[in-house]
C-alpha cells in the first residue's frame, strides 16, 4: 500500500548510513500523555497517531538524490534530521516553486510548489546554520541576477517581514519571495497579526498558500497605489521554540482560519552534546563536501534559468508539471485513502491537514521531480518514485499534526504535572517536600504548585497516595 505509514525506500534498497533522526518527542513519558491527549480527543485513535508521531522522520522514504543531499547537510552542520530536511525541502521550493507548478489531479488550478514548513528545537540546535547552509546555491544565484541585470537592482526574493503589504509590495517586481527565519514567534507576532489585523492576514495567507491572486491597497489612498499579484508564490521556513509552537498549534485564530494546516511540522530532539568533530573533519572537510557542492552548482543554475525566463521569456506563464499514469494511480489511491478515514466517527474527520493531504503530496512530488531532472525542465514529469516518496511523507506530517493538535488541547497544568512525573520516576523522589526541595525549575520552591501537580497525577490515575498523616508532606506511588 503506497499510502502505509510505515517508512519505505523510495528506490526499493536499503539506504547507506542513514542520517541520525531524533525520536521527535516532547515528553519522555509518551505513553501518559498520549493517554491524556487520547482522552480529550473524540477518538481513540488519536491514542495511535499520537504514538506513531514520536518515531523518527522517514528518512529512507526520500528520493535517493534527495536523502544523499540531507546526509550530507546533516553531516556537516550536525543538526537533527528533520531540520536538515526542513532546509533542503525549503531550498527546493524557493528555487522551483516561483516558476513550476503541478498539474492538479482534481479540478483546474495548478498547485504550486511552494511549501511552507515549522519546526521546533532548541536555542543553540543551529537552526540559523542549516538554513544558510541549505540556501547557498538560490542566494548565489538571486544576487548574480541582480549583479547581471542593473535594472533588477530592487528586486529581492527574501522576505523580511510577514506582512501582507511589504510581501504584495516585493511579488510586483519579482516572481516570488521566501521567508526563512529562525525567528517564527516574532514573525508570527509580528505587527500584521495584532489582534485587528490577524484575522484578515491568515486570510490573504490562507489563499496565498493555493495560489490565489493577491490584491493590496495602501492605507490611507484610495487606490492610487494598489497592489495586485494575480498568482503570488510564497515559501515560508520558519524555526520557533517548543513552547511557541504548542501556543501556535493551540491558537484557534491560526487554526480556524486553516493557517496552520497549510505548514509541515517538524518536531526534534536536541544533538546539542553528541556533535563531536574530529580533526580530518577540520583538515579536510565532510565526505559529503563534494555532493554539496554539486548540489549547490545545480541549484544556483535551475534558480538563475527560471529567473531569467520570468525575466526575457516573453511570458510569465508557469511551467507545468504532469504526473505519470502511475504517479496519478497513487495519488489517487491517497486520496481515497484519507477519505475513507474522514467518514462519520472516522479518525480524521473535520481535521484540515487531512484535507489537503493530497495537496501536500504533490507539491512535495513536484519538487522531488525538479530535483531529480538533469536535462531539460520543459520535460519534467512526475513519477511513480516521486509520488510514493512524497505520500509517505505527507502522511508522517499528518501524524505529527495530529499529535501537535492534541497535545497543544492538554492544558498547562496537565503539562507541569506530567513534566513533575518525570522528574520523580528519574529521581526516585515521591514527595512533595522532596521535590520542592531537589527539583528544578518550576517546581523548586513552589509548594503550592507541586502540591496541585501531585493531585492533578493522582486524579489522572498515574499515581496513587500513599500518606497517612494528612497534616504532613503529601506521598505518592507510581501505578506505572
Amino acid at each position: 500500500d503506497p499510502c502505509c505509514s510505515e517508512p519505505i525506500a523510495a528506490n526499493g534498497q536499503q539506504m547507506p548510513n542513514p542520517p541520525k533522526s531524533s525520536d521527535g518527542g516532547r515528553y519522555r513519558d509518551t505513553a501518559a500523555i498520549a493517554a491524556i491527549a487520547a482522552a480529550q480527543t473524540p477518538s481513540s485513535a488519536s491514542l495511535s497517531r499520537f504514538e506513531e508521531a514520536h518515531v523518527g522522520y522517514p528518512i529512507d522514504a526520500l528520493p535517493k538524490d534527495v536523502f544523499d543531499v540531507v546526509n550530507a547537510l546533516q553531516e556537516e552542520t550536525k543538526v537533527p534530521a528533520e531540520l536538515a530536511v526542513q532546509g533542503v525541502i525549503s531550498s527546493l521550493s524557493t528555487c522551483y516553486g516561483y516558476m513550476i507548478d503541478a498539474e492538479p489531479l482534481i479540478g483546474r488550478s495548478n498547485i504550486p510548489l511552494t511549501v511552507w514548513q515549522m519546526s521546533s528545537a532548541l536555542s543553540g540546535d543551529r537552526k540559523t546554520t542549516i538554513s544558510s547552509a541549505a540556501t547557498r546555491g538560490v542566494k548565489q544565484a538571486s544576487e548574480e541576477f541582480r549583479n547581471n541585470f542593473e535594472e533588477h537592482e530592487k528586486m529581492t526574493i527574501w522576505l523580511s517581514d510577514l506582512t501582507v503589504e511589504g510581501m504584495a509590495n516585493m511579488l510586483t517586481s519579482a516572481p516570488g519571495c521566501t521567508l526563512s527565519n529562525g525567528d517564527g514567534a516574532a514573525q508570527l507576532k509580528g505587527h500584521a497579526f495584532s489582534k485587528e489585523k490577524a484575522p484578515q492576514t491568515c486570510s490573504v495567507l490562507a489563499d496565498v498558500w493555493s495560489g490565489q491572486a493577491l490584491s493590496q491597497a495602501r492605507a490611507g489612498n484610495r487606490g492610487e497605489d494598489s497592489r495586485f499579484v494575480p498568482m503570488p508564490r510564497l515559501v515560508i521556513d520558519l524555526s520557533t521554540q517548543e513552547q511557541f509552537l504548542a501556543e501556535f498549534m493551540g491558537s484557534e485564530l491560526y487554526q480556524s482560519q486553516g493557517l496552520g494546516a497549510r505548514f509541515l511540522y517538524y518536531t526534534t530532539q536536541s544533538l546539542q552534546g553528541t556533535r563531536q568533530i574530529t580533526l580530518e573533519q577540520v583538515l579536510n572537510g565532510t565526505p559529503g563536501v563534494r555532493l554539496l557542492g554539486e548540489y549547490h552548482e545545480k541549484l544556483r543554475s535551475d534558480h538563475f534559468a527560471l529567473l531569467e525566463r520570468w525575466k526575457f521569456g516573453g511570458t510569465r506563464d508557469r511551467l507545468v508539471i504532469p504526473s505519470s499514469l502511475q504517479a496519478k494511480q497513487l495519488f489517487v489511491d491517497a486520496y481515497n485513502w484519507c477519505e475513507d478515514r474522514m467518514s462519520t466517527n472516522g479518525p480524521y474527520r473535520g481535521d484540515p491537514f487531512a484535507q489537503r493531504l493530497l495537496e501536500h503530496s504533490i507539491r512535495l512530488a513536484g519538487l522531488f521531480a525538479c530535483f531529480r531532472d538533469t536535462t531539460s525542465l520543459s520535460r519534467l514529469e512526475i513519477s511513480a518514485n516521486d509520488a510514493r516518496s512524497a505520500i509517505t511523507i505527507a502522511k508522517h506530517h499528518l501524524q505529527v499534526y495530529q499529535a501537535l493538535r492534541a497535545d497543544a488541547a492538554i492544558d498547562e497544568e496537565t503539562r507541569l504535572a506530567l513534566e513533575m512525573l518525570d522528574f520523580m520516576r528519574e529521581s526516585d523522589k515521591w514527595t512533595s517536600k522532596l521535590v520542592n526541595t531537589y527539583a528544578s525549575a518550576p517546581f523548586r520552591g513552589k509548594a503550592k504548585l507541586v502540591r496541585r501537580c501531585m493531585t492533578k497525577l493522582v486524579e489522572m490515575c498515574l499515581v496513587k497516595e500513599e500518606r497517612c498523616d494528612r497534616a504532613g508532606p503529601l506521598e505518592v506511588s507510581d501505578i506505572g
